[in-house]
């Protein structure tokens, strides 16, 4: 006999771990609405030193509950390096999501040319 919701769950974690341009169905948030999560690949051309507003491309985006941003080679933001001794404030961080942009932040363009980022994102709809 099968436990109730178990082929759901089962589901549920294996979409948690995989990592798509498409978007997917992984869960459900606290108000019972499904969690949706797509990953966004960002061109490091795109990146500058400011404030780099990312277009996303998803539709109907009510919440952002979750972001994971990170560049192969094990670079995740949040990145911030503050060294007082030479006054060289560098650092990467996602400063919002909104229902069309993902707006990142560099200070001191430190990244030079480096891959693309992937931007994964954890939300739920307006259409839910």
């Amino acid at each position: 006999m099968a436990l109730p919701n178990y082929e759901k769950r089962v589901n549920e974690m294996k979409n948690l771990l995989k990592y798509s341009t498409d978007e997917q169905k992984v869960g459900t948030w606290i108000d019972g609405k499904p969690i949706y999560k797509k990953t966004i690949i960002i061109s490091n051309t795109a990146l500058s030193a400011g404030e780099n507003k990312i277009q996303h491309g998803i539709s109907n985006l009510k919440d952002c509950i979750k972001n994971e941003v990170m560049k192969p080679g094990g670079i995740q933001l949040p990145y911030i390096n503050l060294n007082s001794s030479n006054n060289l404030n560098t650092g990467t961080f996602v400063s919002g999501v909104t229902q069309t942009e993902i707006i990142i932040r560099i200070f001191n363009d430190s990244w030079g040319s480096h891959n693309d980022w992937y931007a994964t994102l954890y939300y739920t709809k307006t259409t839910d």
